[in-house]
Parts: C-alpha cells; structure tokens; sequence
C-alpha cells in the first residue's frame, strides 16, 4: 500500500501559549524527526519549509532533501505513486506564534509591508485563494466590493501577492502608523464610574468566551483562571481551541466558585451559562454555543464586528450574517440579556489595535455585575501575563465605559461617520462621479459614450413608467452584454466600462491617483514605489498553477508574446530598452526573438502601435497593394480592417461616436428589450443586468470569470426568452 505521512512542524504548541515542542530539554527538531523517520525505513523522505535557506550547510540523512513551500503541491503528487511508505516534514513555525514573538520581541518583524490598491483591485478573491489567508478582507467601496489588507492581524506571510493582480503594492523598509488617539479619549481626563454590584459564586459560575481562533480567546480565560488564584477561589477552565490560520472557532470553559468543592465538571453544562463572551457574532450564536445559554439567566456580551470567515476565501461575495447572528442570540437569551456593539471599531479607534478587542469585552462584562472577581485581581492577572500591561489595562477600562455609557464612548470617534451616513449621493451625483472618472481613465469621449448608454437606459425606463431599477442592454465588449441598474448608477454597465484590462488600470498605480481613504489605507512611514506597468507586474505574480511550460511558467504567454511583438517590426525596439521596461534580461530577450523569428508569420503578436502604424501604412493603397501587404506581413484583410475600424472609433468625437452603427444597433435592442420588460420578470431582469460584476480580476482569472458569466448569460437568457410570467419588483 502506498501511504504518505506528512509531519507539521510548527516550532511551538502555539495553542495553548507558544511552549517548547516536545518533552526533551532541547525541544524535538526537525533533525531529530528526521533520523526518526530514516530509522523507521521510509521509502523517502523530504522537508519542505518556507525558509529553506536556513537548512544551507545543515547536515541531512543521505537522500533527504529540502524544498521551498511552494512545491508541496507537486511533492505530494510526486509521492503517490512511490510505492511503500514516504514522509514529508513541513517545516513552517506558526503565525500565530510569530504575531506572538514579534509582540514580545522576540523576532524580528519583517521590513516589508504589502498594501491593496483598492481602484486597481477587481475583488476577484485570487490573492484569497493563493494565501488561504483572512487578513485579506472584504472592503465596500463606492465602486462595489475590493479587498484590503488587515495589517493589525497580518502575519507578513506575503503569500497573498501570489494572487494574479497588478493592485498589490510591496513597500520596502516602511512601517505602520499608529492611529493618533482621540484627544477626548484620555481616560484619565474622564469622571470616575461607579464600580458595579459583583456576583456570589456560592455554586459555579460559568463563563463561556467565544470568538475566533488566534485572537485572544483562550488568554481572557487564562487571566479569568488566574484572578480567580489569587483570590483563592476555586477555578477549572477547558479550551476547545480552532486554528487560527483557517478562523476556526474557539472557546475557552471557564468555571468559578468561592470553593473549589462547588464544581463539579471541567465543562459548562448544558443550559447552565451564566456569561458568554461572544467575541465574534458567528461563533457566539453558533449552536454549540447557544446550547448552553438559558433564556433570561445568561448575560451575552457581543461583538458585533463582521469578521471575514474562511468561507470568504472561497467565495469572494460572501456577506457576514451579523443581524441574523443578533438575533438567534436574543432569541436564545432574551432582549434584555444581550449586550451589543461593535468592540473592534472601539479597540482600533481608542487603542490602535484590533487585538486589544478581547480585554476590552472583558471589561465590559465586569462593568455590568457579570463576573465574580474584584478589579485588582484582574488587574494583577494581566501585570503577571506580562504582554501590553498597560495597553490590555486600558482596553479594560474602556470596556468599563463602553458599559456604562456606550454613546459617550462612540461619540469620541463617531461624529464624523454620522455626516457621511445621511449624506447619501443621487442617482445623478453617482453618474456624475464616473464620468469623471472615466474622462481620467481614458478619455472625454470614452466618458460621454458611457453617459449617452446611460441616459437612453433613463429614457427607456422613464418610458415603462416604473421606478429606475434595470434595463438590460447589449454591448460591444467581451460578452456582447452590458448590463445597468439605474439605482446603483449602471453599476454592471460601469463593470464593463471601467475595467478594460490591466493597462487602462496602470495610471491608479500611481501614488497620486490613490484614493484617499483614510480609514481602511495604512499609513506606512515611507514613500510608495513608483507606479509598474501591469505587464511585469503579471509576470511577478503569475501563478504556476495556471501557467503553460518551462518559462512561460515564470512569465505568461502573454507577456511573453507582448514583449516579443516589441522586439519585431514594425517597432523593432532595442532589447536593452524592453529589458529596463520590463525587468526581463537581454539575453533571454534575445532568445525569445530567435525563436519567434523561426516561427511562421501568422504566429507573431501585433502591439496596438504597431497596429496603429500598419493602419497609417496601408491607408492609402489600393486593394491589390493592401493585399500584398497583408500577405507579406502575415495579417488577415479582415483583421487590417478591424484595427482601422478601432482607430477610427478611438478618434471619433462624442456626436460621431453616438451616431455610430453600432450605438443604432443599441437603441434598436434597448427598445426590444424595453417592450420584453413590460411583460416579464423584473427580478430576472436585475439579475442579468449584474452579470458583467462577475467578470473580476486580470489574465486567467478574468477569462475564467469570463466563462462562467457567459454559460450564466446563456441559462437566464433562455429562462428570459421563455419565460411569461408577469412580477412586479419593488
């Protein structure tokens, strides 16, 4: 039988406090496992880390060998067909307790910092699937759904940049700003608050924390446990720990009792909660954890702060079901019994940092006459942890006033956020913004093209006398479907328009076109990199599972075609100039020159200069010497008369491009189109009108996306055409 065994190493038993791995004085290594192995007979044996230079000049069993992370996935189908029994050491120490460390100082941090640019990011999720990682989130903006990175819980694993996108920025040798502290929030210019009314654990009081693993959870126990020994009360807590590297769900047991006699289990039993700390909604109202509440015993403490879940990794529209978790918990405990807000946000805004979320809970249930302990021992508990005292003090005591008087407390941060929410923009403001961007983006014209598609959808809508909710129309792009709902602005419209590909999208590379959004942008101590042509960018994160053989594995077929079409004529540009461009050395340039030279013409790729020269060229042959040129140059007529047909259009002003055959073509179907709505599902019209906001990312990942819209637009198309059902939609 053949069998693989995989040994993860992760260089602490980072779950239950980052100790020593293994019971020897010295700790097991991955040398000691190693021989371990070799002695037992494995038929073969490899380490495959993260760090394989650190294995340089290191001494291995004969036919060990080391390899980079990266390969683990080849490693894995290499070993399945080695017949007998093989093994692999992964050797990577946990993030979690690298956050650790590098809390403490114990380890270095990393002088390096990436960053999403939000207008470049299509919300693909391809940097989510490449890294498996939930410090990439979920960012709403104005123009849909983006990603950002979370740096307060970022591990610097960097393996997000494998995603397939030009929006991610490196900065070399930068670091994070704090955010300023609100002036307002000193706690010690603040009145004093009274101290609550604490329970009497004459029997055991039980307190569940819940929330996600790597956050915290299990350490609000260990300081529960160890405030109830120094008082000499009678304490048990359990963990049932989560990984914290996939979100996992957490929860740390926690029992107290004036007499250690008055306990009687490790866990909490059924319906005999007295406190849940609900650190994060979804696992708070999991079932696990509202089978031990009772209806009007249990107090719930919960945050309500969208964390991303692994499910988000999968599925870059998933949506966090925060009211639906609000409410399962008041339904399980009672209106009265459940204390709600969003902990994060106050941590972030008062402290700097998320990570100060958990202390922070805890004070607010000490505040509210939930837990048996005094103030001094607790306060104790977190001297003797002896990591961010004052900081984890502080996270405290705003607790405490976040329990006393939550408005007060949101008010010291909140004000400016009031304004924004009732200033919602028109429907006009909306498509005003984008034209503007457009003209940006490209051009004026191209901004009035989108703006004349706009108001003949107006138009037509006005027509059905109904409320401006969608209209399906037909473009010339890609799918041959361009899809606009007038409430958000033609937002699938504006998905074909603003995303043309990675080169319309190079000029928000720039620092200067970033947009200022200063509360999800970190503020790094170091000038951004200049901005990259998206061309090498591509080549940088190209993915190798996507990829065709040998150095189109490093660089992509396109790229590489791109760079070649430079080097031929017409543009013959110098190989030492495409090599500064785009970071590929002049010899393998060369070499890709050779090649394309042996090949036949039909196989070279035309630039769209020197498309734009083969029209200048051929403009004023006749029809033979068109030919001839076509035929010494390997092109098509049809595709000489394609590249003139663009060059016009790109050149044609705003009133000759809206009296172009194409934009009769529109109307025509517009008005089709207009007369199916009057009788049919607008539910259904809406959600084909969406279907271009699938279309996301760059390359691979957008033809992908491609194809799945398409097979979407054909099924709805068909359900459209045969569809007779009249519904009215609100």
């Amino acid at each position: 039988m053949n069998i693989t065994y995989k040994v993860l190493y992760n260089d602490a038993v980072a779950m239950t406090g980052g100790q020593q791995v293994g019971e020897r004085p010295e700790g097991h290594s991955v040398l000691q496992i190693q021989k371990s192995l070799v002695a037992e007979g494995v038929a073969k044996l490899v380490i495959v880390t993260d760090e394989p230079q650190k294995y340089d000049g290191v001494a291995l069993e004969t036919g060990v060998a080391v390899h980079h992370r990266d390969e683990l996935d080849r490693i894995q189908r290499e070993f399945r067909e080695i017949p007998g029994c093989t093994a692999i050491i992964y050797d990577q120490t946990c993030a979690t307790e690298k956050r650790r460390r590098r809390k403490r100082g114990k380890l270095a941090t990393p002088a390096k910092t990436v960053v999403i640019n939000e207008l470049v990011c299509e919300g693909c999720g391809d940097c989510s699937v490449q890294s498996n990682c939930l410090s990439v989130e979920p960012l709403e903006t104005e123009f849909g759904r983006k990603r950002r990175i979370n740096q307060n819980s970022c591990n610097k694993d960097f393996s997000c940049v494998k995603g397939f996108c030009p929006s991610f920025v490196t900065v070399e040798g930068g670091e994070l700003k704090k955010p300023k502290k609100v002036r307002k929030g000193d706690l010690s210019a603040l009145p004093n608050i009274p101290e609550p009314v604490l329970p009497v654990a004459e029997e055991a009081w039980g307190i569940l924390v819940a929330g996600v693993g790597g956050t915290g959870v299990i350490t609000i126990g260990q300081l529960l446990g160890m405030a109830a020994h120094l008082e000499g009360k009678g304490i048990v807590t359990q963990d049932a720990a989560g990984l914290a590297q996939k979100g996992g769900s957490t929860w740390s047991h926690v029992q107290i009792a004036n007499r250690p006699e008055a306990i009687h289990t490790t866990k909490i039993d059924t319906a005999k909660a007295d406190l849940v700390i609900a650190c994060d909604a979804i696992v708070g109202a999991s079932k696990y954890t509202t089978g031990l509440i009772r209806e009007g015993h249990t107090f719930v403490a919960l945050n309500t702060h969208g964390t991303p879940t692994a499910a988000f990794t999968r599925n870059p529209d998933w949506q966090f079901p925060g009211g639906n978790r609000e409410a399962a918990l008041v339904a399980a405990a009672g209106a009265e019994m459940v204390g709600s807000f969003d902990a994060e946000q106050a941590a972030v805004q008062l402290l700097g940092d998320s990570i100060y979320t958990n202390p922070l809970m805890l004070g607010y249930t000490w505040q509210m006459g939930r837990v048996p302990l005094s103030h001094a021992a607790l306060m104790r508990a977190m001297e003797l942890n002896g990591v961010q005292i004052e900081n984890n003090k502080a996270a405290f005591e705003w607790g405490r006033r976040c329990a006393h008087d939550l408005k007060a407390v949101q008010a010291l941060f909140q004000a400016a956020a009031v304004i924004e929410i009732v200033r919602r923009p028109s429907l006009d403001q909306v498509i005003r913004k984008r034209v503007e961007f457009l003209t940006d983006y490209q051009n004026a014209a191209y901004a009035a093209n989108y703006q004349a598609f706009l108001e003949r959808v107006r138009s037509s809508e006005a027509r059905l006398k109904s409320t401006p909710r969608v209209t399906i129309v037909v473009a010339p792009i890609e799918l041959g479907l361009c899809g606009s709902r007038l409430t958000d602005g033609g937002r699938g419209l504006w998905s074909l328009w603003a995303k043309a590909g990675a080169v319309g999208n190079a000029d928000a590379l720039s620092t200067a076109s970033w947009p200022v959004r200063e509360a999800h942008r970190p503020q790094i101590h170091s000038p951004l990199p200049a901005p990259q042509a998206p061309a090498p960018l591509a080549a940088c994160f190209f993915n190798g599972g996507d990829s065709c053989e040998n150095e189109l594995a490093r660089y992509g077929k396109k790229f590489k075609d791109g760079a070649v079409a430079r080097l031929l004529p017409p543009e013959s540009a110098a190989a030492e100039v495409v090599a500064r461009e785009i970071g590929v050395s002049v010899d393998t340039l060369e070499r890709w020159r050779s090649e394309a030279l042996a090949e036949p013409a039909r196989e070279r790729v035309w630039t769209a200069a020197a498309r734009l020269e083969a029209v200048i060229a051929t403009a004023a042959m006749n029809e033979a010497a068109r030919s001839a040129w076509c035929r010494a140059n390997g092109v098509y007529p049809q595709e000489l008369a394609q590249w003139r047909q663009a060059a016009t259009a790109a050149l044609a002003t705003p009133q000759e491009a809206s009296a172009a055959p194409q934009a009769k073509q529109d109307r025509r179907r517009i008005k089709e189109l207009e007369r199916e709505v009057r009788r049919k599902d607008k539910a259904l019209a809406v959600e084909i009108a969406s279907i271009p906001e699938e279309i996301r990312g760059y390359d691979h990942v957008k033809a992908r996306h491609l194809t799945a819209a398409r097979a979407k637009w054909a099924a709805l198309r068909s359900q459209w055409r045969n569809g007779t059902a009249v519904k009215q939609v609100a």
